[in-house]
């Protein structure tokens, strides 16, 4: 592969470059073998994962990787996104994200740790959530800095303790991420307390993406649930007949 000038600078500082071919919608993303940090048998082995993974699992871009010279390509197939995450409709947000956590515990089942899950990660395409950014290896040199591939705030703290990414580290970005998506009322990263709490609370066992989902629903009051098209209906029509009574009262 024949980088230019720039992309060469780029990659000298940021330790991995990436960029989209518009003709074959094919999202290209470079990395300097030196920069892959971790031991080089579980990157053979994590990059085989990805790419039998993605080529199985519909929530999952399609992901190839191959080695040039001092380089690792990666190849993956862009995804056309429907809507933006905040544009999905309230009622049809409980459905989809049971649906993914549902991948998300067949991709656990594997053994495969993400390490960063979160909103920037996750893309609504072809009528499901999608989990995109595929790192090959979980620690690297970034920016000349020796860093997990995880966002801070959705690093479990024992992850931090232990100076390693687990799945704890996943269920938390997914816990902040099911909050934030279903009340829409705060960043994702304001529930990282919270969700570490109850992630603690439980043994990780069969369907942890699942039972975790389970347990927030149970814990947010029937007020924070998202509702149906029929209760937003109903809510609307009880407010109404609320405001109408105020009115011809005059308690308003």
């Amino acid at each position: 592969m024949t980088l230019n000038e720039r992309q060469e600078a780029m990659l000298l500082t940021r330790g991995h470059i990436h960029w989209i071919d518009q003709k074959s919608n094919v999202v290209y993303k470079v990395y300097k073998k030196e920069n892959l940090l971790d031991d080089p048998n579980n990157i053979k082995t994590r990059l085989s994962q990805i790419v039998k993974l993605s080529s199985a699992m519909q929530f999952m871009p399609e992901t190839n990787y191959s080695y040039e010279a001092d380089l690792l390509v990666m190849k993956q197939k862009r995804l056309a996104k429907d809507d933006d995450l905040k544009e999905i409709k309230h009622w049809e947000r409980l459905p989809i994200v049971e649906q993914f956590a549902q991948s998300l515990d067949k991709l656990h089942s594997t053994g495969f740790i993400h390490g960063d899950i979160n909103r920037k990660n996750i893309l609504y395409s072809a009528d499901r959530l999608c989990l995109i950014d595929l790192e090959p290896s979980l620690l690297q040199v970034k920016d000349k800095v020796k860093q997990w591939m995880s966002t801070r705030p959705y690093r479990h703290y024992k992850d931090i303790k232990n100076n390693t990414i687990t799945v704890k580290s996943d269920l938390l970005g997914f816990g902040c991420f099911l909050n934030w998506f279903l009340l829409m009322d705060n960043p994702p990263q304001y529930y990282a307390d919270e969700c570490s709490k109850i992630i603690n609370e439980y043994e990780v066992e069969f369907h942890p993406f699942e039972n975790l989902l389970e347990i927030l629903l149970k814990r947010n009051s029937r007020e924070s649930r998202p509702l149906t098209n029929l209760q937003h209906k109903k809510e609307d029509a009880r407010i109404k007949k609320h405001i109408d009574f105020l009115v011809k009262s005059d308690n308003w």
